[in-house]
């Protein structure tokens, strides 16, 4: 329903938009062509035909703007040659003009806007000929209006889509750094994660080598703490990888946590290890005391 909606709306904002034109074109020219008559030539049945024809071609603005553009330029030629007056019969051909510089690319644009000045051109200087038109500076005039009709608005919309071009590559171009960014953030947290928590496997496995001989209660502790460490580390590291894959952020704090959580329990194994260790030798154990006086992670 929602796609059909679509799909209507445009139709009837194009046949609104055509019967607006149609509207201008054959009451608007009529008034023009009561000043330029004569030496121009009185509007009559077949000059409200190219009018409405004119008009007919809107719609193409859309799916075909090349094929309306060359519509419009040659039904406004043979309009013109035909000895009818200037007026608002140029309004398609701008429309047309606009249409083409939004939808194609510049060579494309220039070489059908040179056609249409072309055609235009042949159909003015027909009606001179025929003594439809004023000579001299007037048919000068009328002919630099003629190529403004045709290349200004096909630059003003090639300007359009270049700007609009250039916005969409700015747009992803902020994308992507966005998507690097919190690339390198996630990979900050993963080095984090892991960085931590192999400090402190090797912490514990080097209480447990120290006090495995005499004290393997206390070595027995020390790999429970390694073990409980790994699956620890492996499941925050999941659960990071996990939310990277469903585009959400990580909870920084609650890696900290889990680490600190771990060291903690790590810290704590490895005073016990040494408090132990410095009883049964009565002394400090110095391998025991260097470790344990280490600073843990942070």
């Amino acid at each position: 329903m929602v796609e059909a909606r679509r799909g209507i709306f445009p139709v009837i904002g194009d046949l609104l938009f055509t019967a607006f034109i149609a509207a201008a074109l054959l009451r608007g020219s009529g008034e023009v062509g009561a000043d330029q008559v004569p030496p121009s030539r009185p509007l009559d049945a077949f000059a409200y035909v190219l009018l409405a024809l004119l008009a007919a071609a809107i719609p193409l603005r859309r799916r075909a703007p090349l094929a309306m553009l060359m519509a419009t330029s040659l039904l406004l030629g043979g309009y013109l040659g035909t000895g009818y007056p200037h007026g608002p019969a140029f309004f398609p051909v701008i429309v047309s003009g606009l249409a083409v510089g939004l939808r194609h690319d510049q060579r494309t644009t220039s070489r059908a806007v040179g056609v249409c000045v072309l055609l235009i051109f042949l159909g003015s200087v027909v009606a001179l000929l025929r003594g439809y038109a004023d000579g001299g500076w007037k048919f000068g005039i009328t002919m630099i209006g003629t190529v403004a009709s045709c290349t200004v608005p096909a630059f003003v919309g090639a300007l359009i889509r270049l700007n609009r071009i250039a916005s969409a590559q700015a747009k992803e171009e902020a994308t992507r750094r966005r998507i690097e960014q919190e690339r390198l953030r996630m990979a900050r947290e993963v080095h984090d994660v892991v960085g931590h928590s192999r400090s402190i496997i090797s912490l514990q496995a080097a209480v447990a080598l120290h006090v495995l001989d005499r004290r393997p209660e206390q070595a027995q502790v020390a790999l429970e703490a390694i073990r409980r460490t790994s699956v620890d580390a492996l499941d925050e590291l999941r659960a990071t990888l996990a939310l990277t894959r469903a585009g959400r952020r990580a909870d920084p704090a609650a890696a900290a946590d889990s680490v600190t959580a771990a060291a903690s329990a790590a810290a704590t194994t490895s005073a016990a290890a040494a408090s132990s260790t410095d009883t049964r030798e009565g002394g400090p154990a110095g391998p025991a005391r260097r470790l344990t006086s280490r600073p843990g992670p942070r």
